[in-house]
């Protein structure tokens, strides 16, 4: 069954047109919003409108990083970009775990999702989730008329 397309809110199509941007030249995106916005449903179905495989590191998963990450290596093609949903749960211990494992997969594009708070992962562990200021996007980004 083919999944449901984007919801049509006219607010959504300039971060789909970024994220969709960013992902075609490789770059890393973050879709950064509140728990339950959202933001993971409209990456997964990003990457996959494009074409793209895609890999999932969840950080939820009973799987532990590293088997995940071996899963990954063994079974998605070189190409494949990586989504990674739930990194926002991770103590500050296991972020250390989680770019070590990133690094195993060597370049590939990564596509971040959740309540993340980018500039303390880059002032805390050197981690910058995004390749470009543009594609650090904000989900939802409603506009006054959608919000009333």
């Amino acid at each position: 069954m083919a999944a449901d397309p984007l919801p049509p809110l006219p607010s959504l199509e300039p971060l789909v047109l970024a994220a969709r941007s960013g992902i075609t030249q490789a770059v890393d995106v973050a879709i950064v919003g509140p728990p339950g916005c959202g933001a993971t449903t409209t990456g997964e179905r990003i990457v996959r409108d494009l074409g793209r495989p895609i890999a999932t590191i969840d950080c939820r998963h009973s799987m532990s990083l590293d088997e995940q990450t071996t899963a990954i290596l063994l079974q998605a093609p070189a190409c494949a970009a990586i989504l990674i949903e739930h990194a926002a749960d991770l103590a500050d211990g296991d972020f250390s775990r989680l770019t070590a494992q990133l690094a195993r997969l060597g370049e590939r594009t990564h596509l971040w999702t959740g309540s993340l708070d980018a500039r303390r992962l880059r002032e805390t562990h050197g981690l910058l989730i995004h390749s470009q200021p543009r594609t650090h996007l904000c989900f939802p980004e409603l506009s006054r008329d959608e919000l009333l």
